[in-house]
């Protein structure tokens, strides 16, 4: 797949962690050095936003909060209580791989990446669909991702691509 660093993504993401459930719509910007993800509740009801560029991640909510870390790991990690590898999360909505530490990846009969692994992370690709905002190509339409605490489960209802 040629590199595409460039998009805007519209989604329904669910965490759950034990008991704790949390689900949200998103719009995701993402650029080659930035990147923006508002999250939407009932109505449009907007629950804050993430920022990050090169140097800095920032966390707005809606109650004006706001969090800030070096890193979009570190934000998430401090903000939730716990861990989620949000940082590769660009590469594994586009079913790449995200370093050379991934591993075990499996494919489908379609050729496409079915489930790979990444440290304690399984990353799962439950569907594809064919999306017109990105010139015809097949990307993941849901896909979840698991660490056997921690379910992040996200479909996916629009792509496209963005010029700079």
């Amino acid at each position: 797949m040629k590199q595409i660093s460039n998009w805007t993504l519209k989604a329904r993401i669910a965490v759950k962690k034990g008991n704790d459930n949390n689900s949200s719509s998103i719009n995701w910007q993402h650029h080659k050095d930035t990147q923006r993800l508002k999250f939407y509740g009932a109505l449009g009801t907007s629950y804050g936003e993430l920022y990050q560029n090169k140097d800095r991640a920032t966390l707005t909510l809606s109650a004006d909060e706001i969090y800030e870390a070096n890193s979009l790991d570190a934000l998430v990690d401090r903000v939730l209580g716990y861990p989620l590898p949000i940082s590769h999360l660009d590469k594994w909505l586009l079913a790449m791989p995200s370093s050379e530490i991934d591993s075990q990846i499996i494919y489908g009969a379609m050729g496409f990446p079915r489930k790979f692994k990444y440290k304690q992370w399984t990353i799962e690709y439950n569907k594809y669909k064919r999306f017109s905002g990105f010139k015809g190509l097949t990307l993941p339409s849901k896909l979840k991702i698991t660490d056997g605490q921690i379910s992040v489960r996200i479909s996916v209802r629009g792509w496209s691509e963005v010029s700079n």
